[in-house]
């Protein structure tokens, strides 16, 4: 909860510093490609934090340390953990954050990051008219701890889509 706030907080201002004119939709766009789960996981990924965890014996055997959904947790708990051993200092928590995702924000910059296919999708139907856009989770399997879903894409009833991922948001 706080490391989340925190990583939100300290990007998000960094972002509306460093480009003051940028409008407020591609900043948001640029800090949600920055503190993503993928992306949050790919920074504990680049100093090895899963390697620091006390895991149970069933996360253990069943590949926790490199699990998403661990190391994004691990990262934001991390960045709680500055913050507050800093006496609540932002600026001590940016001290580390920004060195770590300065290439990340590099790219994003260049238009380069990650692209939001749905919300482009939404907007074109959008704005030819067209009726009804549904997502629809099709299929899901393997065990609860992880878990793939299959999301087909829908335009009127006809599948124009289908995507698979470990969220139904990713799918």
């Amino acid at each position: 909860f706080m490391g989340d706030a925190v990583l939100s907080a300290v990007v998000s201002e960094y972002l509306f510093e460093r480009f003051p004119d940028m409008p407020e939709g591609e900043l948001s766009t640029m800090r949600a490609a920055l503190v993503q789960s993928q992306a949050l996981a790919s920074y504990s990924r680049s100093f090895g934090v899963g390697d620091f965890l006390y895991l149970g014996h069933g996360e253990e055997k069943n590949n926790g340390r490199n699990r998403q959904s661990t190391l994004e947790n691990a990262f934001e708990a991390l960045l709680a953990a500055i913050y507050l051993d800093s006496k609540c200092s932002k600026k001590q928590v940016a001290k580390f954050l920004l060195p770590i995702i300065e290439k990340e924000i590099t790219i994003a910059s260049k238009d380069e990051m990650a692209y939001d296919y749905k919300t482009s999708l939404q907007q074109f139907i959008q704005s030819i008219g067209t009726d009804k856009l549904q997502y629809v989770c099709v299929k899901d399997y393997g065990p609860d701890h992880d878990k793939t879903f299959v999301v087909e894409v829908r335009l009127n009833s006809n599948v124009i889509g289908t995507g698979t991922g470990k969220t139904k948001r990713e799918a």
